[in-house]
């Protein structure tokens, strides 16, 4: 019976993650077994850390798409930046409110 050698075996494992659409797990597990310290770490450490890396960076991804798709004339504004004068008729409660996610 043969072995396959560490390297191509990491390297089959982060094809078929590849292939499966994750990316960041593929890089997040070369990463982690080019480091001297995963020795002392559990499986379910391993795991936790490609499956949070790969969690967070697909939640940042759908946030910076959703963004781009508001087509948003200025990505920085804050509601606390919204000036609500009498003349302009905007309800600074309603404002607080949904800053605080509050409207039913």
């Amino acid at each position: 019976m043969t072995t396959t050698s560490p390297n191509k075996r990491l390297e089959e494992l982060t094809q078929k993650l590849r292939q499966m659409r994750l990316p960041i797990m593929a890089a997040q597990l070369r990463a982690i077994y080019t480091e001297e310290s995963v020795d002392s770490r559990t499986p379910l450490d391993l795991l936790e850390q490609l499956v949070t890396e790969e969690f967070y960076t697909r939640k940042q991804n759908a946030i910076d798409r959703n963004r781009k798709k508001a087509k948003l004339s200025n990505t920085t504004a804050h509601l606390g930046d919204i000036h609500h004068s009498p003349e302009r008729k905007i309800n600074a409660q309603v404002l607080e409110q949904l800053g605080m996610c509050q409207i039913f």
